[in-house]
């Protein structure tokens, strides 16, 4: 008997041995804080990247190789660009952190791990913190941002942040019933409930109460939603591998076609008021999300990017340079520019109280014989800037009630911003000019002794992208591409043309030479700010002795690049070419020669600096008027003299 007592008694201790059911998760324990094992450098700069959900049976998450493995090629990409922005490998700047967690437990108390993980550390002592949260690991980023005092900033990447309208009976039920009939509701909820597994609990539990307390950037992927009666051939079959079980946003995995369904009851929702963000999806988790009540500055919108390709990156470099550059502003990584016996930088000039009202009706600034003026879109009301000296090449800010421009006085050539009654030198050398804004404001690019150079604004952050130039007018910062593009032209002293380029803004300290050449012998360039706008420049064509014959206004970047052309010959006529073949020509009894033009896109008025006679005057030309007149119109029924003895005119932009 006492032989079956032990054996019985053996069975049971045997029992409680065995591993747990395999489908629960282990007991959740604090993380881990690991340092990268190729980190090149020590620094008090560190950036910690937390992954999303990952199931793994330890009850502190992935290992510390397993860590390594999990965002290896992430932090290969991410340390080689730092030679592109920083000059440098980024680990040299930076210190990379991993943090590991058992991602099936509570969000909140993730967050508080990995602010204990991060204050316990003496190698964060005193330390600046940036964290990359992915998916899940960005919901606890937010967490850590709003609960805690724990760092500075930092990227949130494809995360769930606020609730989404997928998780909402009522707000889906009534989009999917505006469209679909009664027989196709219920496959198209059944579709909509699978697409928003495992969000629920993140998304409402947690939802976004105010805005980022630190510098947090949020990088969304935005699936364009198809026309209802392409998605409704997919409906049936969707339903049918949703009701057999298939799970489409298991692993690495997603289609496409449920996405675009998501995207489209996500685009008949009424969800929040008069943001423009609010219906928009990330592919696998809608994100009206990372959005509603933040400032739209801090949302990077990646289309065509689903949720896993918002965590991968594709395999490209385009969203891990984004990302680094976002980190290397919050935690200042960019390399200093430092100019050695400098003049005194100029305080700042308030001018009188009433000069703030200007702005209230200003649409035009203009030279005339030095000095800076400001005018109504009538020409009537005008206003001179009080500040002796000579002023030239004014250029406003997109984003704000601002104007730059070059001042000249006592030798030195400073670049100035004028903003709320408040005139403010910012250069530094003496012997700069020819500045612009970037398009959110932050920067200025501007030529610096012979060097084109990025100035951050507030700051003595000063870069050099270009050496060796000359330029003849102010850069264009335009947004194309993911990193945007400058355009400038620079004379060229050899063969005493100016010609149109154009530089990547994160290149740095290249020669002229490595610049992209887009049209060669022309004048200022502008931009058309339309949707299907773009950069513009007068191009000179000239005779065989060198003379210019004749000029053309061509579209050189754009959506507009094909669609239409502007001839001149300076002689007698202009010619007009557009996309649909027909050609229309205007004539004059008198030469022309413009030197920049410049649309206005409120009216559709093209605006012509002419500097063919003994003083440069600004001509209004009736676009739409011409385009309306029977062709072989006299030049005076469409060309109207605005302002005599002006030049370097600019639109200024109505802020926002």
């Amino acid at each position: 008997m006492w032989r079956w007592l032990w054996l019985g008694l053996w069975i049971i201790w045997m029992t409680a041995c065995q591993t747990s059911n395999p489908e629960l998760p282990p007991e959740a324990g604090s993380g881990r804080l690991v340092k990268w094992s190729e980190q090149q450098a020590e620094s008090h700069k560190k950036i910690v990247f937390i992954p999303g959900h990952v199931v793994t049976t330890d009850p502190h998450g992935l290992k510390p190789r397993e860590l390594e493995g999990y965002f290896s090629p992430k932090l290969e990409n991410l340390n080689y660009l730092g030679s592109e922005l920083f000059g440098t490998a980024t680990s040299q700047r930076v210190e990379f952190w991993l943090y590991g967690y058992q991602s099936q437990q509570d969000i909140a108390k993730i967050a508080e791990d990995v602010v204990e993980a991060i204050r316990t550390n003496s190698h964060f002592s005193n330390s600046l913190v940036a964290i990359v949260g992915y998916s899940q690991g960005g919901v606890v980023l937010w967490l850590v941002d709003q609960r805690y005092d724990a760092i500075t900033g930092g990227a949130v990447v494809g995360a769930p942040i606020l609730s989404t309208p997928l998780v909402h009976d009522e707000i889906r039920d009534r989009a999917v019933e505006s469209i679909w009939p009664a027989a196709s509701s219920l496959g198209v909820l059944r579709i909509c409930r699978s697409a928003a597994q495992g969000t629920q609990q993140l998304t409402v539990a947690y939802p976004e109460t105010g805005t980022p307390k630190t510098r947090l950037r949020f990088f969304a992927g935005y699936i364009e939603p198809h026309s209802v009666d392409v998605v409704q051939r997919n409906i049936d079959l969707l339903d049918a591998l949703v009701a057999g079980g298939g799970n489409f946003l298991s692993g690495a995995r997603t289609d496409r076609q449920l996405l675009e369904l998501g995207a489209v009851v996500i685009n008949a929702t009424y969800w929040g008021e008069g943001d423009k963000f609010d219906r928009l999806s990330d592919g696998a988790v809608p994100v009206s999300s990372a959005i509603m009540g933040t400032d739209v500055s801090r949302v990077s919108l990646w289309p065509g990017y689903d949720h896993q390709e918002l965590l991968s990156g594709k395999g490209e470099l385009t969203l891990d340079r984004e990302v680094l550059g976002w980190l290397g502003e919050v935690l200042d990584l960019y390399p200093r520019w430092i100019e050695t016996d400098l003049p005194a930088t100029p305080d700042k000039i308030e001018l009188a109280s009433d000069t703030k009202n200007v702005w209230e009706w200003a649409k035009f600034a203009y030279i005339q014989d030095g000095q800076l003026w400001l005018t109504d879109e009538d020409w009537q009301r005008n206003w001179q800037l009080p500040l002796r000296g000579v002023h030239s090449h004014p250029r406003a800010a997109a984003s704000e009630r601002a104007l730059t421009w070059t001042w000249e006085r006592g030798g030195l050539s400073d670049v100035c911003i004028w903003r709320e009654g408040v005139v403010e030198p910012v250069s530094f050398d003496g012997k700069s000019r020819c500045a612009s804004f970037s398009p959110n404001g932050r920067w200025l690019a501007y030529q610096s002794r012979e060097s084109l150079v990025l100035h951050r604004l507030g700051t003595d952050q000063r870069e050099v992208v270009l050496g060796g130039i000359s330029l003849t007018a102010p850069p264009i910062w335009t947004t194309e591409g993911l990193a945007g593009r400058l355009y400038f032209v620079h004379h060229d002293s050899a063969s005493g043309q100016d010609n149109l380029f154009w530089i990547s803004p994160r290149v740095r300290d290249k020669p002229v030479s490595r610049a992209n050449l887009v049209l060669a012998d022309c004048g200022q360039p502008f931009q058309v700010k339309l949707v299907a706008g773009g950069v513009v420049a007068v191009k000179a064509n000239r005779d065989s002795a060198g003379a210019i014959v004749q000029q053309s206004i061509v579209v050189v970047s754009g959506l507009a690049r094909s669609h239409l052309s502007v001839d001149i010959k300076l002689a007698d006529e202009m010619i007009i070419s557009t996309d649909d073949a027909a050609n229309y020509q205007i004539s004059w009894d008198r030469p022309f020669g413009f030197e920049q033009a410049v649309f206005d896109p409120e009216y559709w008025h093209l605006y012509l600096v002419d500097a063919s006679g003994t003083q440069p005057n600004i001509y209004l030309f009736d676009v739409q008027g011409f385009l309306m007149a029977n062709e072989g119109a006299n030049w005076r029924d469409i060309i109207y003299l605005v302002k005599s003895n002006a030049s370097q005119l600019e639109v200024i932009t109505p802020a926002p």
